[in-house]
């Protein structure tokens, strides 16, 4: 399975789209509804406008989402999928074990890039933290590129534990992300090119810490595994 394809919270019930021509309808629909949060704001959308500029009867729309909180979850998912699409992408032609440093640079530069080209990420983006309903969408999509990071953790820190290897590779998206949404805010105080080379340096120093804690050439075992060596040994001279 696609990681960028997993399972998501269901917009609220709406008719679902099987043939051809109900997908071509939604495609529509989530189009008009692209052009309305870049041109007035995610907040400004309502459903009238959406049938408008899709040309569509307003009931038309209603058929395939039940309410305007469906709809705009539907257009956050498809946005935040994209993104997801890049990072799994970016993750599959770097090797985080044997280069780790490469790998790093390249999965921010390709979040930097995906966000730069596509404006209308931030802005949905913007309306999911404003809306109570919606911003469960966001929640979701943190923990789902959590899990497309988490193989890369695994391979590159074999002896942290679980628990850990989640929160850092939460900690690594939101770090990035924060980092680049804000250079790429109207009026920021640093630019792009400048606050990237700082997160790389930043997110390296971190990565070579996790390495020397739980990396594979760290220099003592666990104290987990230390222990059960000792337990072994003292057994062994029993005997």
């Amino acid at each position: 399975m696609n990681p960028a394809k997993r399972s998501r919270p269901a917009p609220q019930p709406g008719r679902t789209p099987t043939q051809a021509r109900s997908r071509k309808r939604v495609e529509r629909i989530l189009k008009a509804t692209e052009k309305l949060v870049a041109r007035s704001g995610f907040a400004q959308v309502t459903m009238s406008d959406v049938a408008r500029i899709a040309r569509m009867p307003l009931a038309s729309i209603y058929q395939y989402f039940a309410n305007r909180t469906a709809l705009m979850s539907a257009l956050s998912v498809r946005q935040l999928e994209a993104q997801q699409t890049v990072l799994a992408t970016a993750l599959s032609s770097e090797s985080f074990a044997e280069d780790p440093e490469h790998a790093i640079d390249a999965l921010i530069d390709a979040s930097a890039t995906f966000m730069r080209d596509n404006p209308l990420y931030d802005e949905v983006w913007s309306g999911l933290q404003a809306d109570r309903e919606l911003k469960r969408v966001d929640v979701e999509d943190t923990r789902q590129t959590a899990e497309l990071l988490l193989p890369a953790l695994e391979e590159l820190l074999p002896f942290a534990p679980a628990r850990r290897l989640r929160t850092i590779a939460v900690l690594l998206q939101l770090a990035v992300f924060s980092s680049v949404r804000f250079s790429l805010t109207e009026g920021a105080c640093v630019e792009l090119g400048p606050m990237l080379d700082e997160v790389k340096l930043l997110v390296r120093q971190y990565v070579r810490a996790l390495v020397a804690e739980y990396g594979s050439d760290r220099a003592e075992p666990s104290d987990a595994a230390h222990a059960k060596t000792s337990i072994v040994a003292r057994g062994k001279s029993k005997g």
